[in-house]
This record gives C-alpha cells, sequence and structure tokens, in this order.
C-alpha cells in the first residue's frame, strides 16, 4: 500500500487531510514540523511526502533542502502553502519540489497531484527495470556467446589430440583425465547457458532463436549426454511429440538440462528413464531416477535457489526455475514426485506450443 508523509504543523488541517487520504487508500505518517517530518521520513522512507512550506522550527524549504541531500532524493515532494507568490513557488521548484499546491486547497486537487506523481515513479521504474533486464540479458548474452564457447571448444579438441599421441602405456591415464576434461567444459557451458536463458525469460526478449522452428535432434542431444557421462538412458521418445514448432529451442532445454539433473545426482549403477508423448491435448516429457530424491515445493523453487547441500556437484540454483518459468511462458504445469531414492519430474505443455 501507498504510504504518504504528511507534515504540517496545523494540526486540525493535519489530521483532516490524513483521515481523507486514508479514506482514498492511503497509509499516513504525520509530522508536525520538518525536524520531526525529517526523522520519520529518515524511519518509514514513504512514498510520497506532501509538506507545509510556513512551518515552527524548521520549515518545508529546510526540509526540501535536507532531504535532498539523501538517499531519499527520488522521493516526490509536494509543497502546500499559504502563500502564492510566484517567487516562492520558483524556490521551491529550484529546490527540487514536484508540486506547488496553494492553501485552502480542494481534496480533489491533492488527490490529482498524488496520482501524477506517483505514476510518473512507476513509469521511471519500469523503464530502469526494462533498461536493467536488456542490460543483464545482454551480458548473458556474451557469456553464452562465441567468445567463451569457441575457447572450451578449442580446450576439448585438444585435449582428444593429446589423447592420439601419447603412447599406448599412457592411453588409460590419459582417457580418465580427458573424461574429467571434458566433464568440466560441458559443465561450464551448461551454466552459461543457464545464465543466458534466465535472463532471456526475465527479459521478455523474443528472440529468434525463441522463434526459430528449424529441426533440433533432441533426441542426438540426450544420447550425446548419455555418451559424454557414459551413462545408461532408457529413452522412450517418439521426435514427432516435439514438432518442429515455436520455442522448440525452450523444449530442448526442458529435456537437456532434466537429464543432466538426472545425471548430476545419480551414479552409473543408477538408471536414468526419459520420455515424451501426447495425450490428448498435451505433450508430456517425464525424467525419472532413483538417485539422489530432493524435497522441493513448487512454490519454492526460484532462481539461484539449490535444493543439494552436495558441494561436489556444480550449479548455480537455475535449471528448474528457468524450466519452471517456460512451462508457465508455454501455459503448461511442472510436476515434481520425489523421496528418499528416487525422483520423477514431469513438465506437461499444450500441443499448440
Amino acid at each position: 500500500m501507498t504510504q504518504i508523509l504528511l507534515i504540517d504543523d496545523e494540526t486540525r488541517l493535519r489530521e483532516n487531510t490524513a483521515e481523507i487520504l486514508e479514506l482514498h487508500g492511503y497509509t499516513i505518517v504525520t509530522a508536525q514540523d520538518g525536524i520531526e517530518g525529517f526523522a520519520k521520513a529518515m524511519t518509514v522512507e514513504p512514498d510520497l511526502i506532501l509538506c507545509d512550506v510556513m512551518m515552527p522550527n524548521s520549515d518545508g524549504y529546510d526540509f526540501l533542502e535536507r532531504i535532498k541531500k539523501t538517499h531519499l532524493s527520488h522521493i516526490p515532494v509536494i509543497l502546500l502553502t499559504a502563500r502564492a507568490e510566484r517567487e516562492d513557488e520558483r524556490n521551491g521548484m529550484t529546490l527540487g519540489a514536484d508540486d506547488y499546491i496553494t492553501k485552502p486547497f480542494e481534496i480533489s486537487e491533492v488527490i490529482s497531484s498524488i496520482e501524477a506523481r506517483l505514476n510518473k515513479v512507476e513509469q521511471l521504474k519500469q523503464a530502469i527495470s526494462q533498461y536493467s533486464n536488456k542490460s543483464t540479458y545482454e551480458l548473458a548474452k556474451l557469456i553464452n556467446g562465441h567468445e567463451i564457447r569457441t575457447p572450451l571448444n578449442i580446450i576439448s579438441g585438444m585435449a582428444m589430440l593429446l589423447f592420439d599421441l601419447v603412447g599406448d602405456e599412457q592411453k588409460k591415464q590419459a582417457a580418465e583425465m580427458i573424461k574429467y576434461a571434458q566433464a568440466s567444459i560441458f559443465n561450464i557451458t551448461s551454466l552459461t547457458n543457464n545464465i543466458y536463458i534466465h535472463e532471456l525469460l526475465k527479459s521478455n526478449v523474443e528472440e529468434k532463436i525463441f522463434l526459430d522452428t528449424k529441426s533440433i535432434d533432441i533426441l542426438d542431444n540426450i544420447k550425446a549426454l548419455s555418451n559424454e557421462f557414459d551413462r545408461r538412458i532408457e529413452i522412450n521418445f517418439n521426435p514427432g511429440t516435439i514438432k518442429k514448432t515455436k520455442y522448440l529451442y525452450l523444449k530442448n532445454y526442458i529435456c537437456v538440462e532434466l537429464v543432466y539433473n538426472a545425471i548430476k545426482y545419480t551414479n552409473n549403477s543408477n538408471i536414468i528413464k526419459f520420455e515424451s508423448y501426447v495425450d490428448g491435448d498435451l505433450r508430456t516429457i517425464k525424467v525419472i531416477d532413483d538417485g539422489d530424491g530432493f524435497k522441493a515445493k513448487l512454490e519454492d523453487i526460484q532462481a539461484f535457489k539449490k535444493f543439494s547441500k552436495r558441494t561436489d556437484i556444480s550449479g548455480l540454483g537455475l535449471g528448474l526455475s528457468n524450466i519452471k518459468a517456460i512451462t508457465d511462458k508455454l501455459g503448461g504445469k511442472l510436476q515434481i514426485n520425489s523421496s528418499i531414492a528416487k525422483c520423477e519430474v514431469i513438465v506437461t505443455i499444450p500441443i499448440t506450443h
């Protein structure tokens, strides 16, 4: 609820104005002069300040000058005064007042001014938010771009080349080292991709990659994960269940991220099951494993929140939150059924997407 600080030394006017503003849905904090008003402003950090000009101890101009030198300088201040001199109004505006209302005033005039200032603040917040989201998205896009991926690909290629160059007696040891190097490269790639997807969704940018209907072979990507980490994955997947449609990139992300999570929280003796099928109007993506379960309610899933305390597993806590955000974007549903030794994650998406 919007909180307004009302500063006026006239008790009756202060109380009456406060009562009327409260009836209009505002929360009102009052003060009787500039000194008390400044103290309360610093304490409650209101959304807007109504301040009389002619007051004892510290008048409205003194208050305005002081408040504009603090971290509260962005808060709109509307000055109230019985003096209608042009010079007084100019003085207030010079000090940073957002509006100047002459007493006696109609309450409708005050309400109109309050709403105008609050709307202006909200528009500014939205503009800053959009700029911030766009800025962080561009950074995430850079992190996930070829500037990072190209060096990683070179490292991967050089590792395989070294394997070919070593003698037979060192092959086994070299293979183990390369296995860890490749896994680390994949982990870094996954982290940067998760950051990119997070910022892409947060920024609401309809990136071309969202709209591209080029074929992405999800089945090949799942098999590549199985080979990369030498894991057994039982696949029951008809590629036709996920067609060449809009947001195919995001559907691929759901499938790969769910399988990758299952790989991270299981070992070679565990079985991972990946399924995708159509039932009625819904397309279902399901991943089941018998590894480490975890406790997570849907309302607990948020960006950068981890549900495992294991320090040997890399991650930023973005995978599940990204999947939830994508599912919401596509009008679908996310379900998690987990126990100590089993985890089942199900994503259902309308076939219209």
